[in-house]
């Protein structure tokens, strides 16, 4: 092998190497969009439940347990909401503040997903470099 194979040797070696380590950081970016999709579902949910809080009171609904169990109860009376404010912290509070809270925490996880889908369609363009480098030196460049 001479000198210059040797080198776009170590290039290929160098640039697929570089390809793993871009797709590893693509593949979390996706990994946290997807994450951030499901919390964006679960507090738009939250979003109507609050919005119709009122109207569940006498009525029947289904608690979720988790884990696939649920059990059907009676709302006779909704004397407080506990919310999620952020750092792990759960609170207590009326209607109003907590979809206040609730605003700001979709805003904030909408502007997360925004910069990461940013991220995502960077990592994208220097994949796409990297590939047509790898395929300029595999086709003997």
């Amino acid at each position: 092998m001479g000198e210059e194979e040797k080198k776009a040797a170590e290039e290929l070696e160098k640039l697929r190497y570089l390809q793993e380590l871009y797709m590893q950081e693509y593949n979390a970016v996706l990994g946290k969009l997807s994450e951030y999709a499901a919390d964006s579902a679960a507090m738009e949910r939250n979003r109507e439940v609050l919005n119709n809080i009122d109207k569940i009171k006498g009525n029947n609904i289904l608690l979720n347990l988790e884990g696939g169990s649920y059990i059907e109860v009676k709302v006779s009376d909704i004397a407080g909401i506990l919310t999620y404010v952020g750092a792990g912290y759960i609170i207590e509070t009326d209607k109003e503040n907590a979809s206040r809270i609730l605003e700001t925490n979709f805003k904030r996880v909408e502007e997360l997903a925004k910069k990461l889908t940013a991220e995502k369609e960077k990592l994208e363009g220097i994949l796409t470099d990297i590939e047509f480098e790898i395929e300029g030196y595999s086709s003997g460049r």
